[in-house]
């Protein structure tokens, strides 16, 4: 979970993912995002001011899961050389993208 954002932020990045998936970019307006919410207008841009600032926040939550995720795999592999814990944190790095 990503330290900056609220859950209730976090909840609004979640419901804008799943927007943006079905919808695509055009689809995601405010005021659909509000709607799949369930929120009024208004409360969605008291967390997010704009469009943009809930794709920032996408962006930033994503990368800092990324950053997690990497984290964790180098943790989990200390014991290894470093080439093969580099050969590691790729080959899981690119096992990774491939999912999303």
């Amino acid at each position: 979970m990503d330290a900056r954002f609220s859950s209730k932020e976090l909840d609004i990045v979640r419901h804008a993912l799943e927007l943006l998936v079905e919808a695509g970019d055009a689809g995601l307006t405010m005021r659909q995002l509000a709607a799949r919410a369930d929120m009024r207008l208004s409360n969605v841009q008291y967390y997010f001011k704009s469009r943009e600032d809930v794709l920032k926040a996408m962006v930033s939550v994503y990368f800092q899961q990324c950053i997690d995720d990497v984290t964790s795999l180098t943790r989990a592999e200390q014991n290894i050389s470093q080439r093969e814990r580099l050969h590691y944190i790729l080959r899981e790095g690119l096992k990774h993208g491939q999912q999303i």
